[in-house]
Order: structure tokens, then sequence, then C-alpha cells
């Protein structure tokens, strides 16, 4: 990044820390908008678009390499217009320009350099163009050269292309067409658990049995993949497993060697127990946790391994992948009882709460992979640098065994990302070799992970894009709010109650509707679909966690303008841009998951639990349109869909309703949701009702009244409920847990 000694461009009015990292280019960029489009058709140029985000490593490599050089700036310069737009900001641009990278055969990825015409069609694509030929990369200059040759020169090739790429666009856009729904004769919760597992087969088939996760390298977290396996592997089976976290079958393993007894499973095995997709997910977590992907100092996840073993991670840390981890996590210790997941979640809680959370109250977006101008260079550690960090050579030397640390290194230049190098059981054995006993060893490595992550702290830090995002905080409000009975830290519920005060207070525009980000300033992009579904589930959450009726009023306020603005009911789909934001080409519809759930499964998801407490028919008709539509192609790309395939398996199976009545502040109220939360119930719709509250709009508080002034609860399955229960143990009963 250049210094201030040259002219800013343009994007130096921005807010996007993004487009402020290349204000200082020597490039003429323009920010997304209408002067630069007008610009381009004045003067008939080609718009070069260039998408990225604040912690793109490859980003920060291609500035460096190519924006940052006057020559081809200059190149830039003399044949296009120059856009520069942050993905973060504008995901419905994102979103379709990468679609049609795609159509044009580049593969997408970021930075995504995509060629226009005038009227903003898409005639040639790439991600990282070096400024040379290398590496079977041909150089930019090169590249800049023969777009501008075949747009001057062979115009009518270049809008042929560009025409088919947005008729494929066009035509792709409605998502699949209708299909009849997945359920068959069977009773409702056998339906449920054949669809869960017949889903978890198909993912199991890409699950590597060495290391766990999906597929090789890179490996990413797939959480919502994760969460089928989870649900599948404690789906009630005759004299099997129920959903209580009593599995019956002991503990999974030590956390401390990353196995779950499925070595001798290869890719492409069906269980015939359902209990090893659960073997498959927690070995998964377990060596996410352990491997490089986890940061072992200050807690938190890494955004994706570069490795196969989950050693050498892509460095930059992203608020979604805390917000999707932590939920696996707590239910892996929902589900065990190992102190281990509950450990995992928590350091990425504080993670969070320390560096991630604005001073707002809202969650900031991203923290860069580089720093220094090297990747991961404020993460990896040499011996010589423990030694200065620790200042006793013994010390240094535990340090060193247990995080792995060598004089090769595993990482570049002979450093090491930390891991944890010792496994649990071998604990004993490491604490007589260092003459003391496990529990003084392990108070010993606490007081090194602090020393070490001190001396850290004083190295230079990551750039951070502290842009609070709607639907990302969305997520984060519901991970602090799950975590906060679960781990009985009150803390959590009072750091998810300020985001949400935050957002709703901030980013809720008069008429109701939602912006989609702030910094600074509310920033002037409407909100999309996920910013809508992720902050009602987080509401959702939130409501469940401290009782506090204001949160399901808001989360219902909110879906009205999300269906109005969103859902298309003649054909059938939600789209994840507004008309207002201009989307060009086409509105985009996304079914599948991808690093975040799909925003159209997280919309009906939520509607069809928001059906539930309001007995609102348009919210469970929306739902099951939705599902009528996506569930079949759910069934044939499971992993891809898994946030659709949970909804499915919900609703097949039928939701159960937890209603506690009472003042939600009460002790013994507040008991029962801590309760709970401790159990691994994930179609659990938990509702707290006030002894004077009416039932307007809240059907699942009809006829659940309170007895005799004392908090009761109500448990309701398919239109049954039970009699009130006015203490814990015939609550657990009615609930089958425990």
């Amino acid at each position: 990044m250049a210094g201030t000694d040259r002219q800013p461009n343009r994007l130096i009015r921005e807010a996007s820390p993004y487009l402020q990292q290349h204000a200082y280019n020597p490039v003429d960029w323009y920010p997304w908008g209408q002067e630069a489009i007008e610009r381009a058709r004045a003067e008939d140029r080609p718009i070069l678009l260039s998408i990225g985000y604040a912690a793109c490593h490859w980003c920060h490599v291609m500035e460096r390499e190519c924006f940052e050089d006057p020559a081809i700036a200059e190149q830039m310069n003399r044949g296009f217009v120059n856009v520069k737009v942050d993905r973060e900001e504008r995901p419905d641009l994102d979103q379709v320009y990468q679609t049609a990278a795609q159509i044009l055969g580049s593969g997408g990825g970021w930075p995504l350099t995509v060629f226009l015409t005038p009227d903003l069609k898409p005639f040639f694509a790439g991600t990282y163009f070096p400024p040379e030929d290398r590496h079977g990369l041909p150089g930019f200059p090169k590249v800049l050269d023969a777009v501008l040759d075949a747009y001057r020169h062979r115009r009518d090739d270049v809008e042929r292309v560009a025409n088919r790429v947005v008729e494929i666009l066009r035509r792709s856009a409605g998502g699949p067409g209708a299909a009849e729904e997945p359920a068959g004769a069977a009773p409702a919760r056998e339906a449920a658990r054949q669809w869960i597992q017949r889903a978890a087969t198909r993912i199991a088939r890409r699950y590597d049995p060495q290391y766990g996760g999906f597929g090789r390298a890179p490996k990413f977290p797939h959480a919502t993949g994760l969460a089928v396996l989870l649900r599948a592997g404690v789906a009630r089976t005759p004299g099997g497993p129920g959903p209580s976290g009593t599995t019956g079958s002991g503990s999974s393993g030590s956390p401390g060697t990353a196995r779950s007894g499925t070595a001798d499973l290869v890719a492409g095995d069906v269980p015939e127990n359902p209990r090893r997709h659960l073997d498959m997910a927690l070995h998964t977590l377990q060596a996410m946790a352990l491997g490089g992907l986890f940061d072992h100092l200050a807690g938190g996840f890494h955004r994706y391994a570069t490795d196969r073993a989950w050693l050498i991670p892509h460095f930059e840390k992203m608020l979604y992948d805390q917000a999707q981890l932590v939920p696996l996590y707590l239910d892996a210790y929902r589900l065990t009882g190992d102190p281990f997941y509950a450990g995992v979640a928590r350091q990425t809680l504080h993670f969070v709460l320390d560096e991630m959370t604005a001073p707002e109250g809202g969650f900031i977006s991203t923290l860069d992979a580089d720093s220094e101008g090297r990747e991961g260079a404020y993460y990896v550690w040499t011996p010589d640098q423990l030694r200065e960090a620790l200042g006793d050579p013994d010390e240094a030397a535990l340090a060193a065994r247990w995080f792995g640390v060598t004089e090769e290194g595993n990482f570049e230049d002979g450093t090491t990302v930390l891991y944890r190098a010792v496994a649990d059981q071998d604990l004993p054995a490491l604490a007589r070799e260092w003459g003391t006993n496990r529990d003084e060893l392990q108070r010993r490595l606490e007081s090194i992970r602090r020393r070490l992550l001190d001396a850290r702290r004083r190295r230079t830090p990551p750039g951070r894009d502290d842009k609070i995002l709607v639907g990302w905080n969305g997520l984060m409000i519901a991970a602090f709010a799950q975590a906060a009975p679960v781990l009985d830290e009150p803390g959590y519920a009072a750091a998810a109650r300020r985001a949400a005060e935050f957002i709703l207070g901030t980013l809720r525009r008069p008429h109701g509707r939602l912006l989609h980000a702030y910094r600074g300033r509310p920033l002037d992009v409407p909100g999309f679909l996920p910013d809508y579904a992720f902050l009602i589930g987080g509401l959702l959450a939130l409501h469940a966690a401290d009782g506090d009726p204001r949160w399901l009023e808001e989360a219902d306020r909110l879906a009205r303008p999300m269906i109005e603005t969103f859902w298309d009911d003649a054909a059938g789909v939600f789209y994840d841009a507004p008309e207002e934001a201009g989307t060009p080409l086409v509105r985009p519809v996304e079914l599948f998951d991808q690093a975040l759930p799909a925003g159209s499964a997280a919309a009906a998801t939520v509607l069809a639990r928001l059906a539930v407490i309001t007995g609102d028919e348009e919210y469970r008709r929306i739902a099951e349109a939705y599902l009528r539509r996506a569930a079949a192609l759910a069934a044939e790309q499971p992993l891809a869909m898994a946030s659709t395939v949970l909804l499915q398996a919900d609703q097949l199976e039928g939701y159960t309703e937890v209603t506690l009545v009472g003042d939600p502040a009460a002790p013994v109220l507040a008991e029962w949701r801590r309760r709970l939360a401790g159990f691994y119930l994930p179609g659990l719709v938990l509702t707290v009702r006030p002894p004077d509250a009416g039932t307007e709009r809240r059907a699942v508080w009809e006829g659940r009244d309170p007895v005799d002034g004392r908090p009761v609860a109500y448990v309701c399955r398919n239109f049954s409920c039970s009699l009130p229960q006015t203490d814990w143990e015939g609550l657990r009963r009615e609930l089958g847990v425990g």
C-alpha cells in the first residue's frame, strides 16, 4: 500500500476499509456507481471491475505487484474505466460477477477481475494476475492488452460472449423448478430420520477419515455440513440414542488425539450405524481445534487450512466463521459432555469480545491475513522468539514441545504455526518429564499461553476491517445467545443484547427496513436477504436465552419487510438483493451454502419457526413453498445445501414447543432455560410468556396460562400439549431428556 506522498484517488471518500486501502494507488479508481458507468458509455471504454475484501491476502499481493506499479496503472487508466468493489459491502455485485466468472471458465475467487462492456455485461474474467508471466498465469499487462485489443477490434465476438453470459445468468436466476417434497408415508419422526440419514450418508462420501473434514486441500470448515452429521449421528433409531445428549456410547475419544475411531472408514462407505456420522463430526471438530486452523494463543478460527491436516491456515479471521463454529462446538459439548468442546467455544467467544467487538456494541467483520507485508507474520514463531518472549529456556522448551515449534518450522522461513503437538493422554508423561504433576503442568502451560499472547500483541497486528455488517452480526448474536446458558456465562447474553440493540437502533430505517452496514455511520446500502434472515435468527436465539419478549416482537416485525422485499410468490424464490440495490443484469438467487448459509434457506428457517410462534399461516406457507422448490435438489447435493437439509428435517419431524410462563427474570425460569440449553434439541422452539402478556400474534402462548401464580412449563408437539409442569423433573420427563 502506498504512502500518502501520492495524491489520493476517488476511493479516499469511501467508508470501506478495503476501498481505502486502494485510495493511494496510481490507478484512477472509481467506486461502483453511475459516475463510472456514464464515463464508460460516453467514452465507449470497457470497465475493469476489481472485487475483493480487506482481509484478502492475494488482493494485497495483486495491489502491491500491479496496482502500485506506475506503468501498469497507466495502462489501466489509458484503456479502461477502473472500478473497485468491496464484496462485503456489495455482496450482490460479487454474487452476480462471481457466477459470471464461473460461466466464463475462470473458477471465481478473490481478487476477482472482470471486464465488462459499458452496459455492465461481462466478457472476460480471472482472479489474481501477476505483473509478468508466472506459474502458468499470464502477466496482467499482457491480459490488459489482449482484452483491449479484443474490445476494439473484435467487438462482435465480445458482445456475443457477453450476451451469452447474461443469457445463462438470467436462465439460472430462478433456481430449480418446483418438485414434490421427499416426505414418504412413514411417520413424521421416521421420515425425518430417513431424510437426515440419506443426506449424511452422501456427505460422508467426501469425509477424510485420516484428518477429518471434507475432501483434501484446501479445507474449509463447512459448518452446516458438520451440523447435518451431528444431527444424523443422534437421530432416534429403535434402541438407539436420542436427542438428549446421553448417547450411551461413552467418550468420543481424547481430544488431544484428534481421532474418533473412524480410521477404518474410507470415503464412499455408507455407515451401518448412524453413530459413525457423529464420530465424523466430532473427529473433524477436534482436528480443527487442535491444528493450526485454531489460534492457540488468542482463540478463534482462521478462514481455512491450505493443507489436508488442518495445520497451515490461510490466516485471515472472519466474524462469520466464529459465529458458525461456536454453535457446533456447543452442540458437541451437549452431546458428549467433554469440556474440550466447551473450552474451544469459550476461547472463540472471548476472542470475539477482545478483538472483534466495536465500541458501539456491534461486531466487526475481519482481521487481515497479513501484517508487515507478509502473510501470517503476526502468528508464527521460532524457538528464539519463544526464548525471548518467555525469558526462561526451560519454559521455552516446554512451549516448543506443546505447540510443535522446531528449528525447521512448518511454515515459511523456518517459522512455525502453533498447533497442539501433545495428545491429552500424553500429558502425564510430559508432566513427569518436567518434574511435576498434570494439574501443575496445565497451570504452567496456561501461564505460557498468556505470556506468549502478551508478547505477540507487541508485534505489528494485522489490519482490521471494522465494518459492522448486519447479517454477520445476526449470526454472532445467535452464537453468544446460545452460549450464555450452555456455558452459564451471563456476559455472553449481555454482549448479544448490546449488539442487537445497536443494530436495531442504528441500522433500521424509519419504515422498518434494514441497512446493510455501518462504519462510523450507517452506509447507504440497503439490507440484503441474509441481513434480515440472520438477524431474525439471532433475535429468536436471544429470546430463548434471556426470555425478554421484546426480541420476539422485533423478529416478527422484521419478517414482514423481509417477505415484501425478497420473496417472489409466483416464482417461489427469495431474491438475495432488494430491487433498490440496482443489482445489474439479474436479481441474484442463492440456494447453495457458501461461506455463509444460503440466505433463502435461512429465511425459510426463521419463517418456519416464527410460524410456530405467531400462528401466521403466510410464514408457514412460504417456508413450505421454498422447500417444495429446493428440497429435491438438497437431497442430491446435501453438502452444498446443508442448511436446507436441516430445515427439511425440522419440517418432517415437527417442532417441540416449550413455553415457560412467568417472570422471565425469575430464578426458576432462568434455571430451566439453562438446563434446557444443555440438551441437544434441534427442533426446540422455546418461548417465555410473562404472566400479563396477551396472545395476539403469539399462538404458541394460547391456552398456556399461569397456574396459581407459580412459574409453569408447557410442552407441545404436533398440536398436542402436556399438562402444565411446575418443576424441572416434570418438564424433563415430558421432553424425554436426561
